[in-house]
């Protein structure tokens, strides 16, 4: 019998000095992966470097190293602290990176409030984004396994071990509270661009410190003339008598109907459209209403914040240490909503996606409505088009509440507030269709790929902007509708800075990004309820 011969790979032995090397050169590899994931990459490095002295690339080589080095003494490994804390920055550094691109906006503490949301929507991304990041991470476990059998750490003494780590936690913890958690430092260092634009901020500062920051100064915080008692005097209830005035008036229908993602990004010179211009219905019924912009919380995305700014009429902005607003609501809450029924409105919110999407199932019971209607009402996989429920049918749904609650309650006005999602992102392919439009922008084959295809859904949107006035035109009681966007698409930033006029300034750049249109628009039979009140000058 052949005796078997067993051969052992041979390790490569590391002592403490080159662990340690090794270690330091990975959290400087690591560092400059994230800088280059930033949405500029290098270009922003090398300018923020000059002006901060290269303080920025200490801030965030510092978290990177202490964190690595921390596990390497818990472990006596070298391999695994790497691959631990390599995946980890990456992995966040990806998703700022996505966030930038597509709502202008930096990953920040609370998104991990919206991990459910969030795995909803990342099932509309392309099988090809999904595969390629998926394989970056499986490379990275391989090289890692790998790594982990070639290269191995001297063997340390437990005290050793224990002391350096103790060492290494007291160090991280006087850093953040001197260094980390410090707005004087950060607001001091240099931003190339907008010290207001939180991406901006955030790109010239550098993601790993700039989050760090924000974790550290996560949460609403209370104003210094904050008074309770007389902030609890707001929410008493108005005056019976001023509520019978508003019973004894005739009182309007209201549809407030907030589309998904609707703007008027293709209302410029450098885009003129084939066919049929995709707000014509918009454009047209805006003449005979009172229209305008409003400036919206969020850029591509955070509808929920939208949702709260028109509802209760506070903002959004005061509410930055929160996850989104809807977080904060967490009993009954003055709203639109609360106002109209106590005036007789019966009410109802109505929107094609599921009720636990930013918690809407119990926030908008806590806002007043009587009933929310979602995802379930609107039928299966036939009424979908681009990964969610279309126009048409979330119309039908509008046409059809109205009509019920008109039977049931006929004497009762009727308050209804709509959320769209058809149009909502990523656009690149979501409708399968050719670009129908001719721009002088200097934009690439993929991202006129995504405003074709944006631009169906918004035509689909108009379409049915029409035909719900048209409806409420041939109705002879008063009917008042209110439409508006929640943010304009989520598409690489690239596209608004070709499609802004190169002459404009920062601040008007700055503010296209929050810029949607709306219209209020009456119909014949509330001409008369109209004429009653006296606007402002």
């Amino acid at each position: 019998m052949r005796e078997a011969v067993k051969t052992r790979r041979k390790k490569i032995s590391l002592n403490l000095f080159w662990s340690l090397t090794l270690i330091f050169l990975f959290a400087a590899g690591v560092t400059a992966g994230m800088f280059f994931l930033q949405t500029n990459g290098y270009y922003d490095l090398k300018i923020v470097v000059e002006q901060t002295k290269g303080l920025v690339v200490v801030l965030n080589f510092l978290p990177a190293f202490f964190a690595a080095l921390l596990l390497f003494f818990i472990f006596n490994n070298v391999a695994a602290p790497c691959a631990v804390v390599g995946f980890i920055i990456f992995s966040l550094s990806l998703v700022n990176r996505s966030l930038l691109y597509l709502r202008s906006a930096p990953l920040l503490p609370w998104h991990f409030y919206q991990l459910r949301e969030a795995a909803s929507m990342a099932l509309s991304y392309s099988f090809g984004t999904v595969a390629v990041i998926a394989a970056g991470f499986v490379a990275l476990i391989a090289v890692t396994i790998l790594f982990s059998r070639l290269v191995k750490s001297k063997k340390i003494g437990a005290k050793t071990r224990f002391a350096a780590s103790a060492a290494i936690i007291f160090t991280i913890l006087i850093l953040n509270k001197t260094i980390y958690k410090n707005p004087k430092i950060y607001d001091s260092l240099y931003v190339l661009g907008n010290v207001y634009n939180q991406a901006e901020s955030f790109n010239s500062k550098g993601f790993l410190y700039s989050f760090i920051y924000e974790v550290n100064n996560n949460g609403v915080q209370k104003l210094s003339n904050y008074n309770r008692r007389k902030i609890e005097s707001y929410a008493e209830p108005p005056p019976s008598e001023l509520f019978q005035e508003a019973r004894a008036k005739t009182k309007p229908t209201v549809f407030m109907i907030l589309g998904e993602a609707f703007s008027d990004i293709g209302d410029v010179p450098a885009i003129s459209f084939n066919g049929a211009d995709p707000l014509e219905n918009f454009k047209r019924i805006k003449a005979g209403s009172i229209s305008g912009n409003i400036i919206v919380p969020g850029v591509g995305g955070g509808t929920a914040d939208a949702e709260f700014d028109i509802l209760t009429g506070a903002n959004t902005r005061f509410f930055r240490g929160a996850p989104y607003s809807y977080k904060l609501v967490s009993s009954q809450t003055k709203s639109l909503a609360s106002l109209l029924s106590f005036a007789g409105y019966q009410n109802v919110a109505l929107s094609p996606s599921y009720p636990w999407f930013y918690d809407r199932q119990n926030v908008l019971r806590r806002f007043g409505f009587t009933e929310y209607i979602s995802k379930d009402y609107f039928g299966g996989d036939e009424n979908y088009k681009g990964m969610y429920v279309n126009e048409t049918v979330t119309m039908d749904g509008v046409i059809e509440q109205y009509k019920l609650r008109k039977k049931e309650y006929p004497d009762a006005p009727f308050f209804e507030f709509v959320i769209t999602i058809q149009n909502h992102g990523p656009y690149w392919n979501k409708y399968l269709v050719e670009p129908d439009f001719e721009t002088t922008a200097d934009l690439n084959e993929n991202q006129i790929n995504a405003l074709g295809n944006y631009f169906e859904g918004l035509a689909d949107a108009d379409r049915e902007l029409g035909r719900l006035c048209e409806f409420c035109e041939e109705l002879t009681e008063p009917v008042v509708i209110v439409y508006f966007g929640d943010h304009i698409p989520g598409m690489d930033q690239e596209i608004y800075e070709q499609l802004t006029d190169s002459d404009a300034s920062d601040l008007t750049r700055l503010t296209n990004r929050y810029r949607t249109p709306f219209i209020i628009w009456r119909n014949a039979a509330a001409e008369p309820l109209v004429n009653e009140i006296n606007f402002p000058d």
